[in-house]
């Protein structure tokens, strides 16, 4: 039986300080590009892949990208030339059309965030390892789109001067939300008779790269773990908010059961003990937690390579590495304390 111990993606220096701005700044701006009111929402879920073409921009005289798809180059192109039609001409010839193009909207853009730009190329998207770039959602009328701004400092320097918002202050208090991967449940014998070098099979877990951001019983949320930081990708159902969900017990088996136990009496080995495997516990404040959306990353205080610890209804009883075993997610224990 193989192990291999699981491996997490890397989150760049520019995407944590990224996620950290856009936390504290207005996401969704309303202007008006070709006479048409349109509203812009920064997005920082991750995109599947790149848009069809590349603009080669210089933006306060420093050299950038923006990608976008056929849909948006159409709706900026005049009369009936479409995208097919605009890589048919000559290349002096296309700059120029494109150019006068997209002017009007992009200068929408540059007094909206106070900067210069100049286009000065533009083509396929190449099939290369792709940039991270922060979505931009743009809705305006019958087109429902996003282009892909590159993630580098310019793009930062740039959102560093939006207005910060304040809905409302916030005590700066401390909590600590733990880091879940997942979680078995043992009897109390089968807990007593673990040693090191032991492998618990995981009943329930996350994906591989997954983990689930507790805060308590009633919030939580699916994150994106990496080396350094966590992604958030959506709110995580509680066991909590399921308990509505569940259809009341019979009485007469709530009875029945109650007769049979008893008779038989209570076996205390064999009373389920929940163990949970947690990646570690990071401390955040309420800003940060008002800031969680789809996307917002946070960095970790503690490497995801260190030890992962094993919690028994709550108490820390040791650590363990996690490895995947023939398609199933197991620990090892590395360590147990004295109980």
């Amino acid at each position: 039986m193989s192990t291999q111990p699981l491996a997490y993606k890397n989150l760049s220096a520019a995407q944590l300080t990224l996620s950290r701005l856009l936390c504290a700044r207005q996401n969704t701006f309303t202007t008006v590009i070709n006479q048409s009111e349109t509203e812009l929402e920064f997005s920082q879920q991750p995109a599947d892949q790149l848009p069809s073409h590349t603009l080669h921009l210089e933006l306060n005289g420093h050299p950038y990208r923006i990608y976008l798809g056929n849909r948006l180059l159409d709706a900026f192109l005049p009369g009936k030339l479409d995208h097919q039609g605009l890589q048919k001409l000559p290349d002096d010839l296309r700059m120029a059309v494109l150019n006068h193009a997209i002017t009007p909207s992009f200068q929408s853009f540059s007094e909206l965030l106070g900067i210069s730009w100049s286009l000065q190329n533009f083509e396929s998207t190449k099939p290369e390892e792709p940039p991270a770039t922060l979505g931009l959602n743009i809705r305006q009328n019958s087109i429902n789109t996003r282009i892909e701004l590159q993630i580098d400092d310019l793009l930062l320097s740039i959102l560093e001067a939006i207005p910060t918002h304040h809905p409302r202050s916030l005590p700066d208090i401390p909590f600590w939300a733990t880091l879940e991967k997942g979680q078995s449940r043992l009897s109390l014998s089968e807990l007593k008779s673990l040693e090191t070098g032991d492998i618990v099979f995981l009943d329930q877990h996350t994906s591989d790269e997954q983990v689930i951001v507790r805060v308590n019983r009633r919030t939580a949320f699916l994150g994106e773990l990496a080396n350094a930081g966590v992604s958030i990708i959506q709110r995580h159902q509680t066991m909590d908010e399921h308990e509505h969900e569940e259809l009341p017990a019979d009485p007469e088996d709530d009875q029945g059961m109650e007769h049979g136990d008893a008779e038989a009496g209570i076996d205390l080995h064999n009373l389920p003990v929940n163990v949970t495997f947690e990646v570690g516990q990071q401390q955040l404040t309420l800003a940060e937690l008002q800031g969680m959306q789809a996307g917002y990353v946070f960095e970790l205080d503690r490497s995801v390579e260190q030890p992962v610890n094993i919690r028994a209804n709550g108490k820390l009883i040791g650590h363990c590495e996690l490895v995947q075993i023939e398609n199933r997610l197991g620990a090892r224990i590395t360590h147990l304390h004295d109980q």
